[in-house]
């Protein structure tokens, strides 16, 4: 799971690197300007050993050893925790009497933990200070309160008693940061009443029950006691002591079901913390003299390790009267001395090994940026490491922002997660491990410089695929300089050798689709994309085409196929587009320079020239490419001429007509003029001597150099559009070719004819 620090707020976006040791970069995406400020790299935190010099206790009467002197009293001397009369876990520890805060008080349940911690104590056995910010060691021992109340019903609830403990630890994480915690697990206080109260019974107590268990001075008369409406502690569990009824049997059983659930609480949450240990139930363990604890068989009494010696116990008579006896008296319900030693020996046990000194050791380094330019834009990963021989138990981390500010240590349990620092500028990340006994490393400090966005970088050089609807241009996202790409610019550069850039146009993904690309005519594309900083450089142009195609090679042998019949070499494709691309030849110059090859112009040209010869009108589909056919398979102009003077159509259109009269429409037809006089007799007298026929005689005219200057264009339109759509064209596409043609030339016919939706059909 990956951490984060917020980003602070700051003005602009930051480009530029590390300066020094500690520089803090920023750049403002507007004006481009960088600025720079000193910020101090700080000074590693040292080590410090486990070993805690100061302990503070919090509990109730077991750490304050209630029942080892005047009944009912405090006596701190004898705790388990901080006493100097037993070999308490202070004492063992070496840590002076004035450095031991036993804040522990009588009845004081969970609720009181963060209080105490908070407040210190006053009255009972004496005052004592809050537990001070530099405590060492802090004993927890809650639970034995909130089980003894009333009834069962009355006891602390599960979360209740859950969120005390939390807000007890949190008391401590603020007022004591580095201290390390101790919990102890609630007893088995139903082995109270059965190793010191119970009555033997065959079934559920077959040892003998305690010498201290009846009479005047026994548990049950104690537990019994109930003067002016003030019953004993504890009733939820000693109430009715010497009864085995169904009812109390399950009353004891809750009490018991209640103090393991309370002990679950204390595992579950000491484990999140970082600093806390639990005794992993060892004092319950040792209170339940069970052979297979939670839940197993008891012990034989011989095998008990928590004996009745371990509990308060009464030397002397009349003691459950106070003031009537001095001493002597015991309460039948705290641990005894001997049980506070105990104690002592588990918390020992169950606690941190304080001969280990030697440090765990943490790491960290920043995870190379994935950006092309390698630098770490709006954020940058840190990687923490950490062991230690004896076992690692978390580490902290914290922040040193540009701003100044300093963020709290953060604990994390193990290896501390990967953080992403979003701070602009140069942080400084510090991180230190915590091992299982309470060794804490230095800090290691890690430099994290992080930048604000920038330009996007230029995309590579689009791609181009042709369809129907027109041209795709596609490209990669490119790396988008550390802020979202918002879109993108399209633009088309037409023409060559010098091509020329058009307006740009908008897109949203990674392609767009140009519907209307310059027909017969160079072009290429390019991309930049945009960010909120602002817009990138362009890309390298695309690949150069002719719409409706993806390539050049892709036109050059389309026209190949249009005007020639047949597919050139690719060694042909290669020369014909590298003069197209080089600007040596316009789309349109190339096209007709297909267009006037012998197999197409001999063949179309002089066709459409005798249809307008003949019948003054353009060739019909059908018609044209059936002469060009002819004309193709050897059929001379000559007997095609021929033909056309003996069809039907011609009869129809002018009638029998002499021979003077054939001459005369021929000159009107393709000349639109009558004969001049000699003119006619030559002519005549060919046809009158028979040595031309009458289809020689309009060859002459339909071929002479005067006709075919006059029908020039509009033989190309023909031919240009009968190549490049596949049939002779309709009289209105003539006429707009023809126009075109006014207005642009042979290239202005080829566009037109390119732009057609037909046209993108017929060819891709």
């Amino acid at each position: 799971m990956r951490s984060t620090w917020r980003r602070r707020t700051m003005v602009g976006a930051v480009a530029g690197g590390l300066v020094g040791a500690a520089a803090l970069v920023g750049v403002s995406p507007a004006s481009g300007q960088t600025r720079r400020t000193a910020v101090a790299a700080p000074t590693p935190t040292p080590a410090r050993p486990g070993k805690p010099t100061s302990v503070v206790a919090v509990g109730d009467s077991i750490t304050q050893s209630t029942g080892t002197g005047a009944l009912a009293q405090e006596n701190p001397k004898n705790s388990w925790a901080t006493g100097w009369e037993v070999s308490s876990v202070a004492a063992r520890l070496g840590v002076p009497t004035s450095r031991r805060y036993n804040l522990s008080t009588n009845g004081d349940r969970m609720s009181d933990f963060a209080p105490q911690i908070q407040n210190g104590k006053s009255g009972g056995s004496g005052d004592v200070s809050p537990a001070p910010a530099d405590t060492g060691l802090v004993l927890v021992e809650f639970g034995g309160n909130d089980l003894c109340r009333s009834s069962v019903d009355d006891m602390t609830s599960v979360e209740t008693y859950r969120s005390q403990f939390k807000a007890g630890l949190d008391r401590v994480k603020v007022q004591a940061p580095d201290a390390l915690i101790q919990v102890m697990s609630v007893p088995d206080i139903y082995n109270l009443w059965y190793i010191r109260g119970a009555p033997q019974n065959a079934t559920y107590h077959p040892e003998p029950e305690s010498g201290q268990a009846g009479g005047l001075n026994g548990a049950r008369l104690y537990w019994s006691i109930d003067i002016f409406g003030a019953a004993f502690p504890c009733q939820s569990l000693l109430d009715k002591a010497d009864s085995y009824a169904p009812a109390d049997r399950d009353r004891r059983a809750a009490v018991r079901a209640r103090t393991k659930a309370y002990n679950d609480v204390l595992a579950t949450e000491c484990a999140k913390v970082l600093r806390c240990r639990f005794d992993d139930q060892q004092l319950f363990d040792l209170t339940s003299n069970r052979v297979t604890p939670p839940d197993g068989p008891l012990l034989p009494q011989a095998q008990w390790n928590f004996t009745d010696l371990d509990i308060s116990r009464n030397t002397a008579s009349l003691c459950p009267i106070p003031g009537l006896v001095g001493g002597g008296c015991g309460d039948h319900f705290h641990p005894s001395k001997q049980g506070q030693g105990k104690i002592a020996d588990v918390a020992a046990l169950a606690g941190r090994d304080w001969t280990d000194t030697t440090f765990p050791v943490a790491g960290a380094a920043v995870l190379p940026s994935d950006r092309p330019d390698g630098v770490h834009r709006w954020s940058a990963t840190v990687r923490f490491s950490g062991a230690d021989a004896r076992g690692l138990r978390g580490q902290e981390v914290r922040v040193h922002r540009p701003d100044g500010s300093v963020s709290s240590w953060a604990p994390h349990l193990g290896v501390a997660p990967d953080l992403t620092i979003a701070d602009l500028g140069t942080s400084y990340v510090e991180v230190r491990s915590l091992d299982v006994n309470g060794n804490l490393s230095a800090s290691t400090v890690v430099p994290v410089v992080v930048e604000g966005a920038t330009l996007p970088s230029a995309p590579t050089a689009p791609s181009v695929t042709a369809g129907g609807a027109g041209l795709t241009v596609a490209w990669s996202a490119p790396d988008d300089g550390a802020s979202a790409l918002t879109g993108y610019q399209v633009r088309a550069y037409v023409g060559a050798p010098t091509a020329k850039p058009q307006s740009p146009v908008a897109a949203t993904g990674t392609s767009m689709l140009d519907p209307a690309p310059p027909p017969a005519a160079l072009v290429r594309y390019s991309v930049a994309a945009r960010n909120a900083v602002g817009l990138g450089p362009e890309s390298p142009l695309s690949a150069p085409t002719i719409a409706p195609f993806a390539t050049i090679a892709d036109f050059v042998r389309q026209q190949h196929r249009d005007f020639s019949g047949s597919l050139p070499s690719e060694d042909q494709v290669t020369a014909e587009a590298a003069e197209l691309e080089a600007g040596a030849l316009t789309p349109g110059a190339y096209v007709d320079l297909r267009r006037r090859t012998t197999w197409f112009d001999g063949a179309y040209g002089p066709a459409t020239r005798l249809y307008r010869a003949y019948f003054l009108r353009n060739p019909d589909p059908s018609g044209l490419d059936f002469w060009a056919n002819r004309r193709r398979n050897g059929t001379t102009l000559s007997r095609i001429s021929l033909q056309f003077a003996a069809s039907s159509e011609f009869a129809r259109r002018y009638g029998a007509l002499t021979d003077a009269e054939f001459i005369d429409q021929v000159y009107r037809n393709v000349f639109e003029r009558d004969p001049d006089p000699s003119g006619r007799a030559f002519y005549l007298a060919r046809l009158q001597a028979k040595t031309w026929n009458r289809g020689q005689v309009v060859l002459q005219f339909s071929e002479s150099g005067e006709y075919q200057r006059k029908t020039a264009v509009l033989v190309t339109a023909i031919e240009l559009a009968r190549g490049m759509t596949g049939r002779a064209p309709s009289a209105s596409l003539v006429d707009e070719l023809v126009a075109a043609h006014g207005d642009g030339g042979v290239d202005a016919m080829v566009a037109v004819l390119i732009a057609t939706p037909a046209y993108r059909v017929r060819v891709l």
